[in-house]
């Protein structure tokens, strides 16, 4: 599936709401393992926080043997109201959701083959019932 950059953004403002919630600074390693909670791949927050670096919400500091992710007062202001349009934010809420659902398929192999045995003896019984 093909992320869109707002989505990305999107989902990083989401984590930062949840974990930030009266600071502005994150430490990295919290705010990576924080991401696998958006449903999208580990391989797309490095992608994420470079969009958001890019869009100037927020900036990197190294301090002593610890990376923090800052949010600039842009960032703050992204947080606190979303200035993308409605239509936008309602897309990618729903690409989020869409891959949070294909990851809990993926995860629950045994749930989605009952269903289908569920499926299969409910189309035999209507068929069976049906003369067919």
């Amino acid at each position: 599936m093909q992320v869109m950059p707002s989505t990305l953004k999107f989902a990083t403002i989401r984590v930062f709401k949840v974990m930030a919630r009266d600071v502005a600074a994150v430490e990295a390693c919290e705010l990576k393992e924080q991401w696998e909670t958006t449903g999208l791949r580990q391989s797309d927050y490095p992608l994420a926080l470079d969009e958001m670096t890019r869009s100037g919400l927020v900036r990197t500091i190294h301090l002593n043997a610890h990376v923090f992710v800052v949010l600039t007062d842009a960032g703050l202001a992204e947080c606190q109201r979303s200035r993308t349009p409605l239509l936008r934010r309602m897309l990618d809420w729903l690409t989020l959701e869409r891959i949070q659902w294909r990851r809990t398929q993926r995860i629950k192999p045994k749930a989605r083959l009952r269903r289908r045995r569920n499926v299969d003896q409910h189309t035999a019984v209507a068929e069976r019932r049906s003369g067919v």
